[in-house]
């Protein structure tokens, strides 16, 4: 690729070197701000799933007149108004590009009640609706969505932590479950299209979260997932395995 600057931008480019050697680059976007080849013309948002790129490019409030040496904060400020949205990051590409790149909240579980709502891993409630937008997450029960987030809030940090902790740990044991209930001394875990269920203390620890991964692991194993009723983890150093018929 040839290092020669196109006609077209050969002033605007001799200007930002000018103004590089005269006083450093902190100049260089107060004397091109009003320059028309650095006119915004093409934007790129990177990192969306849930939002629409229009309303990230809206947000942000670029427009016609919008430079590419404008100050990016208030583009950031804007885009970080919007619900979905936990981080931005904005990125000029010379001369006319302005790159945004959202991170968006994630939702990890739904949570019943009058209606589904999805909430994040800190227990907040996403702005989602499951009706319009399919979300295949497991459900939260044992609490319930109160003021924008889920009640207790102890209860529903412990049951969170358990599913992040799974998902962490072992995806392909998460993408197995289909609820956490967060009961009186206890968080029962079920997986779907399978009778199975897991025991787990309300507060488990990454041994017992691990020796469900290898127990469930070696029931699939061994063809013996369907007959089991329950997987118990809450005795000390011990798993015990309850099955609907006895195992021959």
């Amino acid at each position: 690729m040839s290092g020669r600057i196109p006609r077209r931008l050969r002033g605007p480019a001799l200007t930002v070197l000018a103004l590089l050697a005269a006083g450093g680059a902190t100049l260089v976007p107060r004397g091109l701000r009003n320059v028309d080849s650095f006119r915004v013309q093409r934007v790129e948002v990177v990192g969306t799933r849930f939002l629409e790129p229009y309303s990230v490019v809206k947000a942000a409030g670029l427009g016609r007149d919008s430079n590419v040496f404008d100050d990016p904060a208030a583009w950031r400020a804007g885009v970080m108004t919007l619900a979905l949205v936990s981080d931005v990051r904005i990125r000029r590409k010379l001369p006319a590009t302005v790159e945004i790149t959202v991170t968006e909240v994630e939702p990890v579980a739904l949570v019943a009640g009058p209606e589904l709502r999805a909430v994040d891993a800190s227990g907040w409630i996403v702005p989602l609706d499951p009706a319009s937008t399919p979300l295949d997450l497991p459900i939260l029960s044992g609490v319930e969505a109160r003021g924008g987030r889920l009640v207790p809030a102890e209860g529903a940090k412990q049951a969170l932590d358990a599913l992040l902790a799974i998902r962490r740990d072992a995806p392909e044991l998460a993408g197995r479950v289909s609820q956490i209930e967060r009961a009186p001394g206890l968080l029962r875990v079920v997986f779907r299209d399978e009778a199975a269920e897991a025991l787990l203390p309300v507060e488990a620890s990454e041994l017992q979260l691990r020796q469900l991964r290898l127990a469930y692991a070696d029931l699939v194993s061994r063809g013996e997932l369907s007959n089991v009723r329950r997987i118990d983890l809450r005795f000390r150093d011990q798993v015990v395995v309850s099955f609907l018929r006895p195992v021959s």
